[in-house]
């Protein structure tokens, strides 16, 4: 089965930024460790469980993974084995031998996932409990405990409340998974970090709050409460710094990256590059936007469509009108699609259609928008995946169905009225 990745590797801020730095002996006792829930000891047939997906917000189209061929395959015994080990309560054992299966290719049970979830999570717990873990160690820890609870399931997530509770305790503002040679400037709901001189990152910050408050009122309303965690700005010195860091082609003005599970947003992160002469007034607010969307749509996630064409709108008016200025060829040359099916599609087109997918769907977005306000758009968009997307047309439109929309949209993009 080809699997998709959608995310860059991320460092994610679980620590509340306004802690204040605490001496050893204030902290007071650490914490028990609680014993693994009692259906993970149940024989291994596979756990009652409700699968949450932990989902990611791209800027770009998914990339497929292909499995090597040469890859060495892990055998049912070798997972087999973690568990026995999970089950002796070896925890650091079993979550080697997981660790491994994952490495070589082996498919875990969801048993086996939330056996690992819990092994790492204990193997935290256990550090905490020592009480020596340096400023740096416990940002890591943090991440550490992130993941493992987008590994496993919903079970353990009063488990990871508890070690991130805790290990927000034990922190500083300064030690806020910050890596080695990045500095940092903090705000309310942002974090830039950069490295080199400070004019653009201090621009950075000031406009992300800005879009940020923005985005919201023309999306939903008033701002909702300040991010936490707080955004990750990544500024990188130049395309090739951002391509080694991300893995993401270089002529990439950014991305985004939102961790959500549960309809609760665990790490937000914008990379983006230093050298982008669009930075300020194209692409920085644009991945704001798809930050807003994944919260705000965080039960429901967006067709690619619509999230592209609501992120656009947050650029430059240029911008927004070189991609509409462009429909009346593609019309012409009919390259563009079918506004049904267009909108029934979750994701995105083959690489050859790429630019008339962005086209008709900044186009569309607009138009829409222009119709009843963008209220009324998000609203439409909240509606359809339940009611089906001609009853959501015709209750927030007027418009009877897909191909009245289309007649009426065609008509405005050639000039009409």
């Amino acid at each position: 089965m080809i699997r998709f990745v959608i995310h860059a590797t991320c460092c994610v801020a679980l620590l509340q930024a306004n802690l204040n730095a605490q001496s050893p002996r204030d902290l007071g006792p650490a914490p028990a460790i609680p014993e693994p829930p009692a259906e993970f000891v149940s024989p291994p047939s596979g756990l009652p469980r409700i699968e949450v997906p932990t989902r990611t917000v791209p800027t770009l189209p998914d990339e497929p993974v292909i499995q090597d061929p040469l890859k060495k395959s892990t055998s049912s015994s070798d997972l087999t084995r973690g568990s026995a080990e999970f089950a002796a309560k070896r925890y650091s054992e079993a979550a080697a031998i997981f660790a491994e299966a994952q490495r070589r290719g082996g498919k875990l049970t969801d048993t086996q996932r939330d056996e690992w979830a819990y092994c790492r999570l204990h193997i935290v717990a256990t550090r905490i409990n020592k009480g020596s873990e340096s400023p740096s160690a416990i940002a890591e820890l943090g991440k550490e405990v992130a993941d493992a609870l987008l590994l496993g399931s919903d079970r353990l997530m009063p488990f990871g409340k508890q070690l991130m509770d805790e290990l927000g305790r034990r922190g500083t503002s300064k030690a806020d998974a910050v890596e080695a040679g990045w500095e940092v400037i903090e705000a309310a709901s942002f974090r830039v970090l950069y490295k080199g001189s400070r004019v653009m990152p201090d621009e950075i910050v000031q406009t992300a709050e800005a879009a940020r408050r923005a985005m919201y009122e023309r999306w939903a309303g008033p701002p909702a409460a300040d991010w936490t965690p707080r955004c990750d700005i990544y500024l990188h010195s130049t395309a090739a710094d951002y391509a080694k860091a991300t893995g993401k082609n270089a002529d990439n003005a950014g991305h985004t990256t939102v961790s959500i599970k549960s309809e609760r947003v665990l790490s937000r992160r914008i990379d983006l590059r230093r050298d982008d002469s669009a930075i300020l007034d194209g692409t920085l607010p644009h991945q704001v936007t798809l930050v807003i969307l994944a919260e705000m749509f965080a039960e429901q996630p967006l067709p690619r469509w619509a999230l592209l064409g609501m992120a656009v709108l947050a650029e430059s008016p240029e911008s927004v009108a070189s991609y509409r200025r462009a429909v009346p060829a593609l019309l012409k040359e009919k390259k563009l699609f079918a506004v049904g099916p267009f909108m029934e599609k979750a994701d995105y087109p083959t690489a050859e259609n790429m630019t008339p997918f962005y086209a008709e769907s900044v186009s569309l977005v607009s138009f829409m928008v222009e119709l009843r306000g963008p209220k009324a758009f998000a609203a439409f968009l909240r509606e359809a995946p339940r009611r089906g997307i001609s009853k959501a047309l015709v209750s927030h439109y007027d418009i009877k169905s897909p191909a009245d929309l289309q007649d009426r949209w065609v008509k405005h993009s050639l000039g009409g009225k």
